[in-house]
C-alpha cells in the first residue's frame, strides 16, 4: 500500500516543515519520515520530538572530552560532487548526523601531535568509566527500570580524529539509497528551501543585519543545513551588546545580550548526543553524535566570526559548586575547543571587546602531581581579543572552598597553605598587546596573589584587599617599574587599609611627609633616581608624582627570544 507522503507532496511537505520547526537535521528529518512510511503512520499518530528527546535524555557517563561525531556506517558512502563543491577531501570516515560544525582548529603538525596525545589520554578515560558503570550495572542487577550493562562497542561508534579542518562546514550527506521509500535529497531540497525562506523573514529588505535575539536562536540552526548556510550566516551583522560563556559540569551555556533582553542556550550531554535548549522556549533540540561542549564551542566561535562584531562584554566564567560533585572541580578543558577553533583565524580576525572577564580555577594546585600551570587558559584566549578596543580587564576566582575541604585534598591544602602558594598566581599574558592596552584591571577575589610587576601599567587596579605585606611588595616593585602619574590602587569599602601598620612596614623604604601630610610617602624610583610620590587614603592608594616615561607594548615580533620561548611553552603545556 502507498503512503500518502509518496503521493501528495503537499503532504508530505506540511510533514517536513513540521520537522524542520522541530529542528530536526537533514538525517533525522530523512530517518523519521521513512519511518513513517515503512510503519503506515500518519502525522497525527506521531510523537517526534517527546520520542526523540527520552530516548536520549540519560546523562552519558564519562568525563567531557572532545571527539568527532560518532561514524555512521551509511555515511561513508559520502557524495563527491558535495566534496568537491567544498573543497574537502573524502574522509575516511564521516557522520550523517552531526549537522554542526567539524571541530575546528589549527592545520600544523604540532597540534594534530597534541590532538593525538589528547585523544590517547580521553579513550583511556572512557574506557575507564565505561568498566564503573559496567561494575555498577552488575551490582545492581537487571531488574526493570535499573540501568543496563554498556558493553565495549563504543569503542567502534566513537571516533577520534587528529584532523581538525580549518572551515568549519557541516558534513556532507550520504548518498541516496533506491530503498529507502524517500530518496534523502527530497528533504534536503526542501530543507535547503526553508532554511532559505527563513533567512528572508529575518532580514528584511536584504538587510545584513540581525537585532532581534530570537533571530539570532534561529541561525544556530540554519547555519546547520549546508556549507552554504553555515558561510552566509557568518556574513550577517548581529546586534548583541554582551556574551557570556559559563562552563558546568556537564552542561555549558552561553547568553547573549542586547539593549532589551538576554537569552540563554544550554547544552547538555545526554546518552548518545547532546540537547541543546534556546531561550525561554520548551522545546528541546537533539543533536546526535556530538558531545555538548563541542557543539558548544562551535557555536560560540560562529557568534564571534560573525560581522561587526562589537561587544560591551565578553566573559568566561565556570558555573557555582554543586555538592552533588563531591571533591570534583568543573573540568574546564573545554576552553581547548575554543582556542583551537580560534587558532586558525587569528591572522584574520580579532574580537572588539570593551570589557573582558575570566574566571580561573586552582584545580591544577590540588592535582597530582603538583601542575598550577596546566589548568589556566587566560593567556592563550585573549591573544584574540582586538587590543585598541580592551578598556578593562575583570579577573575572578572560582570559588572552590566547599571543594578543597574536602578530606581527599587535606593534605594538599595543608602543604599549599605552610608554603603560602595558595593564592593564584601565575600570568602568561603580561607580554600581549591585550594585557598592556587597557587602563583598568579589576581582581575581584582577594586570593590572588598580586604579583605587581605585571600589573603596574594600569591607570585604575582594583582589589578586594589589600594587606601589608601587599603594600610593602608594591613599593619594591614601582621602585624598579615605574607607575603611571595619576593611577590609582583602589579596594573595597569594607576593607580599608590598615595605614598604621603599614607605615611601620615600609617606612625603611622612603620616609612620609611631615605631620601635615603624613599620608604621603616619597621614594626613589631605580629609573635616573627621581622622586615617586603617593598618597594614602582609607580606600585608595594614588601615584601623585613620578617620571613620564614612553609606555609602549611589545608586539609579538619585539618579544624577546627568550620571553616568546616562554610563551610557547606556556600554551604547549595548556593545550597538550
Amino acid at each position: 500500500m502507498t503512503h500518502p507522503f509518496q503521493t501528495d507532496p503537499a503532504k508530505r511537505d506540511e510533514y517536513l516543515l513540521k520537522l524542520y520547526n522541530e529542528r530536526y537535521s537533514i538525517t533525522q528529518a530523512h530517518q523519521k519520515i521513512c519511518e513513517m512510511i515503512k510503519d503506515g503512520k500518519m502525522p497525527e499518530d506521531d510523537q517526534s520530538t517527546e520520542s526523540r528527546i527520552a530516548g536520549a535524555t540519560e546523562e552519558r557517563p564519562r568525563k567531557r572530552k572532545r571527539t568527532s561525531p560518532r561514524d555512521d556506517p551509511d555515511a561513508k558512502k559520502v557524495r563527491k560532487s558535495e566534496n568537491e563543491e567544498t573543497g574537502r577531501d573524502q574522509p575516511s570516515t564521516s557522520s550523517s548526523l552531526g549537522q554542526a560544525r567539524t571541530p575546528g582548529g589549527s592545520s600544523s603538525s604540532d597540534n594534530r601531535r597534541k590532538a593525538k596525545r589528547r585523544c590517547s589520554q580521553r579513550s583511556e578515560e572512557m574506557d575507564t568509566d565505561v568498566k564503573k558503570l559496567k561494575k555498577s550495572s552488575e551490582a545492581s542487577g537487571t531488574s526493570e527500570g535499573a540501568p543496563t550493562a554498556i558493553s565495549d562497542d563504543w569503542k567502534d561508534d566513537v571516533v577520534f580524529s587528529d584532523d581538525y579542518n580549518k572551515n568549519y562546514i557541516p558534513d556532507p550527506l550520504p548518498v541516496d539509497d533506491p530503498e529507502d521509500p524517500i530518496q534523502i535529497t527530497v528533504v534536503e531540497n526542501f530543507f535547503k528551501m526553508t532554511a532559505d525562506l527563513e533567512l528572508d523573514a529575518i532580514v528584511l529588505n536584504g538587510s545584513k543585519t540581525v537585532s532581534k535575539l530570537e533571530d539570532v536562536l534561529k541561525l544556530f540552526h540554519i547555519r546547520r543545513i549546508s556549507a552554504e548556510h553555515c558561510s552566509i550566516c557568518e556574513k550577517y551583522t548581529l546586534r548583541m551588546k554582551a556574551i557570556r560563556w559559563i562552563t558546568g559540569y556537564e552542561n555549558f551555556k552561553i547568553q547573549i545580550t542586547n539593549d532589551l533582553s538576554t537569552v540563554e542556550i544550554t547544552y547538555k550531554n545526554v546518552s548518545n548526543g547532546t540537547v541543546v535548549k534556546c531561550g525561554n522556549e520548551n522545546q528541546e533540540v537533539f543533536i546526535e553524535g556530538w558531545y555538548a561542549e563541542q557543539l558548544a564551542a562551535t557555536d560560540l566561535v560562529f557568534l564571534f566570526l560573525t560581522e561587526n562584531l562589537r561587544l560591551d562584554l565578553l566573559a568566561y566564567d565556570i558555573e557555582a559548586y554543586d555538592e552533588v560533585r563531591g571533591e570534583l572541580f568543573p573540568e574546564i578543558v573545554v576552553l581547548e575547543d575554543i582556542y583551537i577553533h580560534l587558532e586558525n583565524e587569528k591572522n584574520s580576525h580579532s574580537i572588539d571587546v570593551e570589557n573582558y572577564e575570566f574566571t580561573f580555577t586552582r584545580q591544577g594546585k590540588f592535582m597530582e602531581p603538583y601542575d598550577d600551570e596546566r589548568v589556566h587558559h587566560f593567556g592563550p584566549l585573549i591573544i584574540f581579543l582586538n587590543p585598541e578596543s580592551l578598556k578593562t580587564i575583570k579577573l575572578k576566582l572560582w570559588d572552590d572552598s566547599k571543594v578543597i575541604s574536602q578530606d581527599v585534598y587535606k593534605e594538599t591544602l595543608a602543604t599549599l597553605l605552610e608554603t603560602d602558594r595558595l593564592s593564584y598566581g601565575y600570568y602568561d599574558f603580561i607580554e600581549t598587546d591585550q594585557w598592556r592596552a587597557p587602563n583598568v584591571v579589576d581582581i575581584q577575589e582577594g586570593d590572588f596573589h598580586k604579583d605587581w610587576k605585571s600589573f603596574y601599567h594600569f591607570q585604575l587596579i582594583k582589589c578586594v584587599s589589600l594587606s601589608v605585606k601587599d603594600v610593602k611588595k608594591l613599593v619594591e616593585t614601582y621602585k624598579q617599574h615605574v607607575p603611571k602619574r595619576g593611577s590609582i590602587i583602589k579596594v573595597q569599602a569594607e576593607n580599608p587599609l590598615p595605614f598604621e601598620a603599614i607605615r611601620a612596614s615600609i617606612s625603611g623604604l622612603g620616609e612620609f611627609d611631615d605631620p601635615r601630610n603624613q599620608n604621603l610617602f616619597k621614594f626613589e624610583s631605580n629609573y635616573n633616581n627621581q622622586e615617586i610620590t603617593l598618597q594614602f587614603k582609607e580606600l585608595e592608594i594614588n601615584v601623585i608624582e613620578a617620571p613620564e616615561i614612553e609606555r609602549t607594548a611589545r608586539r609579538p615580533s619585539e618579544t624577546p627570544p627568550e620571553v616568546q620561548e616562554l610563551r610557547d611553552a606556556v600554551i604547549a603545556i595548556n593545550f597538550s
